[in-house]
């Protein structure tokens, strides 16, 4: 017979083992959120940056209203200089491809959008890794080192898996 369910007693053997699946959840979670990292609290942050205010004001609010489902992030619409000590900056920004437009001339548009952008990431976040997803993923990737300044190994491009 086990002893106890709690998770003071909640070792990774241990977890595999209980039968009861919920409880085995719960406990992961609580162990995971409690020291498994000191700093922890510090990175559970999400800063969305739209160049329409108020679009990032509403996406930040549905986001932070589906929260309380997964762990406590904080969630809020922001600035650039919010980016300060951010680990990951994720780059979505971009015009969308109109019928019959190339690569080419989408790479154009959004070569200078990225020219307003990544400049104010490199300011407030020097030591950040850049995801870029924004198409075409793999020449704005190269648009992103060359306007960041940032190495090749900090610049991930990521054009359909995220």
């Amino acid at each position: 017979m086990e002893k106890n369910n709690s998770c003071a007693e909640c070792t990774p053997d241990k977890l595999e083992r209980k039968k009861d699946e919920s409880r085995n959840y719960r406990c992961r979670l609580r162990r995971f959120g409690n020291g498994i990292r000191p700093d922890y609290e510090r990175r559970r942050k999400v800063v969305l940056i739209d160049a329409n205010e108020k679009k990032a004001q509403a996406e930040a609010m549905d986001i932070a209203h589906a929260a309380p489902f997964a762990y406590a992030n904080k969630v809020k619409a922001g600035t650039y200089e919010d980016l300060k000590g951010a680990e990951v900056v994720i780059v979505t920004a971009g015009a969308n491809q109109k019928p019959g437009e190339t690569r080419i001339d989408l790479l154009g548009r959004n070569a200078k959008i990225f020219e307003s952008i990544i400049p104010q990431v490199a300011k407030y976040a020097p030591d950040t890794i850049l995801l870029i997803t924004s198409n075409p993923a793999d020449i704005m990737t190269e648009v992103a080192i060359k306007l960041s300044g940032f190495p090749r190994e900090r610049v991930i491009g990521s054009g359909t898996v995220l």
